[in-house]
């Protein structure tokens, strides 16, 4: 679980919010694989790191959904290739959302959790 400011989305101003605190329930949530998808390489080492240092063990990270996919494909012969998928939603060529339904469509992965992220601000930008 993330822990965020209590007035988190309700600012206008661009300032950071501060570090992200990692809340962890177990130990067992250390082992879990976790994929990183982001385009921006400052965001994917960024996000990498906070989950190192949170103890996470296995954390992939890569640029593009075509690269996520081809990850899974290459790790779907193992018992679990990922337990979590961290989606950007703005992806250059094949968009998160593209992405995310082709993950879904394929049984093999249709029951990994896929949390979309975005540093889009502007709710109309979201919704189109």
């Amino acid at each position: 679980m993330w822990r965020v400011p209590p007035d988190f989305g309700r600012r206008n101003d661009p300032a950071p919010m501060g570090p992200l605190v990692v809340l962890l329930p177990g130990r067992g949530w250390l082992r879990m694989k976790i994929l990183v998808v982001e385009d921006s390489r400052d965001i994917r080492a960024l996000v990498t790191r906070i989950l190192q240092a949170a103890g996470y063990r296995e954390v992939m990270a890569v640029a593009t959904g075509e690269e996520a996919l081809r990850v899974l494909r290459v790790g779907a012969d193992q018992v679990t290739p990922v337990d979590l998928i961290l989606l950007d939603l703005g992806l250059p060529g094949m968009d998160g959302i593209t992405v995310c339904e082709r993950i879904k469509n394929d049984p093999r992965f249709q029951d990994v959790p896929v949390l979309m992220v975005t540093a889009q601000s502007e709710s109309q930008q979201l919704e189109a």
